[in-house]
């Protein structure tokens, strides 16, 4: 074997001239690339690295791919080209030192033109040679980024990544194959050119998950895209019509079948990934040139994409694998198509206004739509809930305006008892995962909330047994069935009634009352390790206390059912839940003035005040309270993220609602710090709070020692907000008198009689 150090040179030598001689080019790269294939005492590696042969290297490619193509156009020069990048390949090969060297030589950067060049020819016109060009290319470039930032990073800049997935996506298009065999090719002419084919779609994906795998964001533009979706569309129908016959004489159809899988494998992640991470795939996604390269088609895929026929051909045991790695695939466009619905950008887009009867609100809404109804109306046959998930999770994510959300509720859409079924207790949560996220979103605008209630929708959420012990591993599921449920309750009194005090069977005299759902939310708040659960939940209580306290008409005067209502809400238990949530939720102003306004509301009622004393001054008992205010414990951290305690600031020691209360009206922390500390509103309502206790409790003060206990620490804050500087300000104002006519109440008591 010659000395490849004296070939270097002599390659050299050939570079600096007008170069002619390619054979000798050919037989000299051979000679270096078959030396280099494994490590001797001798390491060429390093001598060559250190020797002239990367600039050879570069020059030489660069002389090679000449013509109007910029692609080796002689069939010697294509020849030494191959042998060339088999040279590069190998020095690069786990060697970090020759990685740079080459880098600075320019030879991946090259590289990547060469493969540009090549990505802009038909792929009908490629040889095989020009086949073992592109594999060895890709090959040279794995092996420079393997391991390694800066050409990672170089290749990055000039779009390798993008490049390598536009040609690879054309010359090695999945099922490429079965279509050459029913274009008429024989099968030993595809087994021979689809090695390459599929060698380099091998490669390629190697390479790519290279750049992925660090810079998952940065990697790829949108001009990826339409290569992407073209290999997802390759599994759509119609596909090729190839004789089995024909099948069973292609040597290597399991490989290619293999690859094919792993292309779409690859493809579907990174659109999966890409949409995630990346708005502008979304927006490119939803704006495409053309619908083969944009949402449309991926829609296509999850309705219709199915096994190719010719994977009956292959072992059962791989068959089985394909058709797992499929399912993971489909699932994978899935999250695309849903992630491409919740892009804001997207909105005006997906959601279309037209005069259409077929597709009054665009392409994407009716197809999610008829999903949805196909569903509903066949579910005793349905077989894809993955569609469903797809659909409920894509309107979810487009009803973000109240405009949109009442479409979707009224006519023509009205598909709200399309979803009822869904809330079945034997539905799959994943199902009612999405179905209760939309519903969620629709029900966030006012004028759907009638609808929603008429529907009988907060009696099926109620029936869907997800507030139950059976759903608490669903926290997701829970929170959005309570939000529900809050929302169709706030200012809503007909709801409200359906979800504290839910109507019999009139035509079963013998029917009992179901637990409410109220009850059910409740007792989860109760039982719950979650602090959004236990908040969320009693914000359910508050919500629906204001809403039968509030309505407009005299108690006695709007029936039974209001009454029975009030006095279902109005118990020791929901004064505690509503006492522990002021506890817990001390950095949220909103939290605690409608806990203190559900109190306050309760304590009018004639039992409502007694229960609302005894919560106030008992110890919360909580489950998992929140790390922010753990019971017992001092409170010195702000009140708001802007706010700093002063260091002079006490610590104040938080054993019971009550001292909530007091730490509230005080605004101790805020006075200490400088800072506004809690909202005079709120420090107000605590005052009204604390005045509708001592016009209940006060005339009972010597039968019950909490009434004293009560009194004691309301007079002492009352008369602290009274001792406090006077204030022009309205605000401040309202603060002072809240706090005198709350003072004036535990000063006065009233008769017995006048209660």
């Amino acid at each position: 074997m010659s000395d490849p150090l004296q070939t270097a040179a002599s390659l050299a030598q050939i570079a600096s001239t007008t170069v002619s001689d390619w054979q000798t080019v050919e037989s000299g790269a051979r000679a270096i690339a078959d030396s280099l294939r494994t490590k001797t005492a001798a390491d060429y590696h390093t001598a060559l690295g250190a020797s002239a042969l990367p600039v050879t290297l570069k020059s030489l490619l660069d002389a090679a791919a000449t013509g109007d193509t910029a692609t080796p156009s002689a069939q010697d020069a294509a020849a030494a080209t191959y042998e060339l990048l088999r040279v590069g390949a190998n020095i690069a090969m786990d060697h970090n030192v020759n990685r740079q060297i080459l880098l600075d030589a320019g030879v991946p950067l090259g590289v990547t033109t060469l493969l540009k060049a090549y990505s802009q020819r038909s792929p009908a016109t490629f040889s095989i040679q020009d086949l073992k060009i592109i594999r060895t290319a890709i090959g040279l470039l794995l092996n420079g980024a393997l391991g390694y930032e800066p050409v990672r990073t170089a290749l990055i800049a000039s779009r390798t990544p993008d490049t390598v997935l536009i040609l690879t996506s054309t010359l090695a298009r999945p099922a490429g194959w079965a279509a050459a065999l029913a274009d008429g090719l024989s099968p030993t002419e595809v087994d021979e050119q689809w090695k390459w084919r599929t060698g380099i779609a091998n490669w390629a994906t190697r390479l790519i998950s290279e750049f992925t795998e660090h810079d998952s964001k940065g990697s790829l533009t949108t001009n990826c895209l339409p290569s992407l979706i073209s290999v997802v569309s390759a599994f759509t129908p119609p596909y090729p019509s190839t004789a089995p016959e024909s099948l069973a004489q292609l040597p290597s159809l399991a490989s290619f079948i293999e690859t094919d899988v792993e292309t779409l494998d690859q493809a579907s992640s990174l659109l999966e990934a890409l949409t995630l991470d990346v708005p502008a795939f979304c927006g490119a996604l939803a704006t495409p040139a053309t619908d083969a390269a944009g949402l449309r088609a991926l829609v296509d895929f999850a309705e219709h994409g199915n096994y190719p026929p010719s994977w009956t051909s292959v072992a059962s045991a791989d068959k089985v694998q394909h058709e797992k790695s499929f399912g993971l695939c489909k699932a994978a466009i899935i999250k695309a198509i849903v992630a491409t619905a919740g892009e804001d950008a997207n909105l005006d887009v997906l959601w279309q206004d037209k005069a259409d009867a077929a597709e009054p609100n665009g392409w994407f809404v009716e197809r999610m739509v008829r999903w949805i109804r196909a569903h509903s109306e066949g579910k005793d046959v349905w077989d894809r809930d993955d569609l469903t998930i797809c659909a409920t999770l894509s309107l979810g994510n487009i009803a973000r305006r109240d405009t949109i959300c009442d479409s979707i509720a009224q006519p023509p859409l009205s598909i709200t008892q399309a979803l009822l079924p869904f809330l079945s207790p034997s539905t799959d949560l994943k199902i009612k995962h999405g179905v209760l996220g939309l519903l969620k979103n629709v029900a966030h605008a006012q004028r759907t909330r009638a609808t929603l209630g008429d529907a009988g929708l907060i009696e099926a959420i109620a029936a869907s047994r997800v507030w139950t012990r059976e759903a608490d591993f669903a926290e997701i599921v829970q929170l959005n069935a309570i939000g529900i449920v809050k929302h169709l309750c706030t200012g809503n009194l007909d709801n409200t009634l359906r979800l504290v005090v839910p109507e019999l069977d009139e035509t079963d005299p013998s029917s009992v009352a179901p637990a409410s759902g109220m009850e059910l939310i409740l007792a989860l708040a109760m039982r719950s390790d979650s602090v959004s659960i236990k908040s969320e939940g009693t914000r359910v209580l508050s919500t629906a206390v204001r809403a039968l306290y509030t309505a407009e008409g005299d108690v006695a005067s709007v029936g039974k059912r209001r009454r029975k209502a009030i006095d279902a809400v109005t118990t020791f238990d929901g004064a505690c839940a509503l006492a522990s949530l002021i506890v817990r939720s001390r950095k949220y102003a909103v939290l605690l003035n409608e806990g203190v306004v559900a109190l306050t509301l309760m304590a009018h009622h004639s039992s409502g005040a007694s229960y609302v004393l005894h919560a106030i001054t008992s110890s919360p008992n909580e489950a998992n309270p929140s790390p922010s205010t753990p019971s017992g414990t001092s409170l010195t951290s702000p009140t708001s993220p802007t706010s700093a305690s002063s260091s002079s600031a006490a610590a104040i020691t938080i054993t019971n609602p009550l001292d909530m209360l007091s730490f509230i009206v005080s605004n101790e922390e805020g006075v200490a710090s400088g800072q506004a500390g809690f909202p005079p509103e709120l420090r107000a309502n605590v005052c009204t709070l604390l005045g509708a206790l001592g016009k209940k409790v006060l005339p009972r003060e010597q039968e019950d020692v909490q009434v004293g206990r009560v009194k004691a620490a309301a007079v002492q804050m009352l008369q602290g907000v009274l001792q406090e500087k006077e204030e022009v300000d309205e605000k401040a104002q309202m603060l002072r008198a809240a706090a005198q006519k709350a003072l004036e109440a535990w000063q006065t008591p009233v008769a017995a009689s006048q209660q």
